[in-house]
């Protein structure tokens, strides 16, 4: 299970790479009606600030979060291994 403070990080950076293009899925369009059950999928989830800074995400009763986090997984993944020094990198 992921911290709230993991989550937090990993549906922010969901968001700023969806926004700056450096994310897109085949026939992605923001434009509805959504052309994807994949963008329905992302828009779904929702989240709600605590008085103390932190969020709970949710996401409507009778639907599924598991696109929107392996998504945000994936994302998330792919930015850890950007920063990687291949040179560091040992072969088998």
């Amino acid at each position: 299970m992921f911290l709230t403070s993991q989550r937090n990080e990993m549906a922010s950076l969901l968001k700023e790479r969806v926004m700056s293009e450096q994310y897109f899925f085949p026939h992605f369009s923001w434009e509805k009606p959504y052309p994807s059950d994949y963008v329905t999928e992302l828009n779904r989830e929702r989240f709600q600030l605590n008085k103390d800074g932190t969020f709970v995400f949710s996401h409507p009763t009778g639907t599924h979060d598991d696109t929107f986090w392996a998504t945000a997984l994936a994302v998330s993944a792919v930015k850890r291994n950007e920063t990687l020094d291949l040179e560091t990198i040992r072969l088998g």
